[in-house]
């Protein structure tokens, strides 16, 4: 399958074998990619079942592919599959921008009752902490949510499938850099 681009005309077992050797071919070269299969018909079943994304045509598919696919297109439109990619690749990325900003306020709004702990008087009732905490983050957060793509969005390589949406690099990039800086602005 690596020397291959087209497959024509194959039965419904080697579609499966094809599925099943691009899957052992990503994990064995630790390339990780995501083995998707298109298909119409009842015999494309078996293959839509086994990849990780199966994309079943909505409107000239058969039930039975319908049911073992993982998406389906409304408009058997191959451009749809770019374009839901795109969203979903803008959903990740707004969503990551939306978890980094509300974590960098929580250590402003901590430290001043950690400071209170160490004798300084409080500056503000814990209520007046929430009502911040409602008035800018819930704002902020649905505009980053809402947030256009940005130009390169589909030309930037894919994020691997074993990478958290939160991992260590958004949990430094806020509690360890922008927190702090945010805490000594405020």
């Amino acid at each position: 399958v690596t020397k291959t681009c087209v497959f024509a005309r194959v039965s419904p077992i080697h579609k499966q074998v094809i599925v099943q050797a691009y899957q052992q071919l990503g994990g064995r070269e630790g390339t990780g990619e995501v083995v998707a299969m298109t298909g119409d018909g009842v015999n494309d079943a078996p293959a839509l079942k086994q990849a990780q994304v199966g994309l079943a045509m909505g409107i000239r598919g058969t039930d039975v592919a319908k049911d073992a696919a993982d998406i389906v297109l409304l408009d058997d439109n191959f451009a749809s599959i770019i374009q839901g990619m795109e969203q979903g690749r803008l959903a990740a990325v707004n969503l990551q921008k939306s978890i980094m900003y509300t974590l960098c306020s929580k250590i402003p709004q901590v430290a001043p009752t950690f400071a209170e702990l160490l004798g300084v008087p409080q500056a503000l009732k814990v209520t007046h902490v929430l009502l911040v905490d409602i008035g800018t983050d819930i704002v902020t957060a649905i505009a980053y949510a809402l947030q256009a793509s940005e130009a390169d969005l589909m030309h930037s390589v894919p994020r691997p499938m074993s990478e958290r949406l939160v991992g260590w690099k958004v949990l430094m990039y806020s509690y360890g850099y922008f927190g702090w800086m945010q805490m000594a602005c405020c």
